[in-house]
């Protein structure tokens, strides 16, 4: 891969992972519960004392959960642990809290609003669009989802498995270390895999394309 193409590669990538921040970051807000990663995440946030550490937010534990999978995917399968993972590793959490700092004024204005179903809704496609934009990137992913990649196989026939599986392990330790699991987590354990297979071809035909256009050039 020529620089040109990495390039474009991690520029869907950064893209994608923004657009999926963004809609982790509104399921967050809306009440609904979370994805299964940021369960764990709010898990082990909840079970840290941070009474000294006002600055330990969400995002910074986000970052070291992130660190220890992309440590994990090395040991699995090191082409996993590229660049663009470890960029994701560490945008990811700063990511959530500031869309999170952002939109909070914007949920306390709709508390008990039919709009806030339209905002979950919304966020639930930009989570599962940003991921299949951040798959078809080839260019790395975020570690949590990494992994279903490293136990995989090549032709994805069993990733709906090994998704539920991870995602199953993310809320139940997330669980039991004081995360909350709501709608949107069961919802996530359903259908991100349909979603994804359902993005997938249309974005990875834009996605080539793209790349083809900023090699030439």
């Amino acid at each position: 891969m020529n620089k040109k193409e990495q390039f474009a590669r991690l520029s869907v990538l950064l893209a994608g992972l923004v657009v999926y921040q963004l809609g982790a970051s509104i399921l967050k807000l809306s009440g609904f519960g979370l994805d299964p990663f940021n369960v764990l995440v709010q898990g082990f946030h909840n079970s840290i004392k941070l009474d000294n550490l006002s600055f330990f937010s969400h995002g910074c534990v986000h970052i070291i959960i992130s660190a220890l999978l992309t440590f994990m995917l090395f040991l699995l399968n090191r082409s996993l642990a590229t660049l663009g993972t470890l960029l994701c590793m560490f945008l990811g959490g700063p990511l959530i809290d500031v869309f999170s700092l952002v939109l909070s004024p914007v949920y306390e204005h709709y508390t008990d609003s039919t709009y806030l179903y339209i905002m979950f809704i919304a966020g639930f496609v930009m989570l599962t669009y940003g991921l299949s934009m951040m798959i078809e990137s080839k260019a790395g992913g975020v570690p949590n989802e990494y992994i279903v990649e490293a136990f995989a196989n090549p032709q994805k026939k069993n990733s709906y498995i090994i998704r539920m599986i991870v995602y199953l392990a993310f809320a139940f330790i997330g669980f039991i270390t004081g995360g909350a699991i709501g709608f949107a987590t069961l919802l996530c354990l359903a259908i991100v895999t349909p979603l994804v297979d359902y993005f997938s071809p249309n974005l990875s035909q834009k996605i080539e394309s793209y790349v083809k256009k900023r090699i030439s050039k």
